[in-house]
């Protein structure tokens, strides 16, 4: 079955690594990252072509710099989209949560309405994913391979939307820190994280914010506790694919695949980062883990 003619497209906030773009095709708009007041124009998911280093962006970090992120700009969404659109494709825009980012509110009240003006004849579709990091990811991966099965903007779209509480994220982090200098947490839950070397362990829960679920006492029963959560979440396991990223502890990193592989019984596990975006929000040893299964519990109210 021949290739649908469609973009998949995700953000900054995605953490797909270029390998991974490459191989299923995925285009990512660009959101920004400000250091120390000084806005960079964009941050890549290809850190070669930033002013740092994948490891140079959590020494900064580290070093105390003061960092924030900044929403994808009218300006980047129309470059590129027009481009593709010129080309005949259609548009399948995977976006960062709404309640972590506004770049999907811009892009559906002011980008879409605009290029849909110009292109009449193409689809332009904007998701907002409810999710980040290797979750928002996951999605994109699926929805490609959706495009390779031929199907069409609409399709993968009603998919996506139909299933997206069903991808799943679930994240350590070593300090809350950065968390609530995001302003992504409470201050008094952030106090509490850091306490008697406890790690928290959230996800992102059914309305797309950054819940704390649990705290746990050091980096071993960190895992273990994300390794439950995959457990409880993942489905027919033997045809399942799951994600892992790391915010500079590569090292942690393949631990958590191993277990996942051993004790999940899932088939496959990709390897990611924890970008620039999740990677200000989170902090150095950052760990994640995507995987698709049953639906995100009620964790939180709205």
């Amino acid at each position: 079955m021949a290739k649908s003619k469609v973009i998949i497209a995700g953000d900054s906030c995605c953490d797909l690594t270029k390998e991974i773009r490459q191989e299923y095709n995925i285009e990512y708009y660009r959101m920004g990252v400000i250091i120390n007041g000084e806005t960079t124009k964009y941050a890549t998911l290809d850190f070669e072509e930033d002013q740092y280093s994948f490891k140079g962006l959590y020494d900064l970090m580290r070093q105390g710099n003061k960092m924030k992120t900044n929403q994808v700009i009218a300006d980047e969404y129309f470059e590129k989209s027009r481009k593709w659109l010129k080309e005949g494709y259609d548009i399948v825009y995977i976006a960062c949560s709404s309640a972590l980012s506004g770049s999907i509110n811009t892009f559906n009240t002011i980008v879409a309405p605009k290029l849909r003006e110009e292109f009449p004849g193409r689809t332009i579709i904007g998701i907002d994913s409810l999710n980040a990091a290797v979750g928002q990811g996951f999605m994109c991966v699926h929805a490609a391979k959706l495009r390779d099965e031929g199907k069409s903007a609409e399709e993968i779209a009603k998919y996506i939307e139909d299933n997206k509480l069903r991808y799943n994220f679930y994240a350590t982090v070593a300090t809350l820190t950065y968390l609530k200098n995001a302003g992504r947490i409470k201050g008094a839950k952030a106090f509490f994280g850091n306490l008697f070397h406890k790690r928290p362990v959230f996800l992102s829960d059914r309305y797309g914010n950054n819940t704390v679920i649990k705290t746990v006492t050091g980096t071993k029963n960190s895992l273990n506790e994300l390794i439950e959560q995959a457990k409880a979440t993942i489905e027919n396991s033997e045809d399942t694919t799951c994600f892992v990223g790391h915010g500079d502890d590569p090292e942690t990193a393949e631990i958590l695949k191993e277990r996942l592989l051993k004790e999940t019984k899932c088939k496959k596990v990709i390897m990611s980062i924890v970008g620039p975006i999740t990677g200000v929000t989170c902090g150095p040893g950052a760990l994640v883990i995507g995987c698709f299964g049953r639906e995100t519990p009620e964790y939180a109210t709205k």
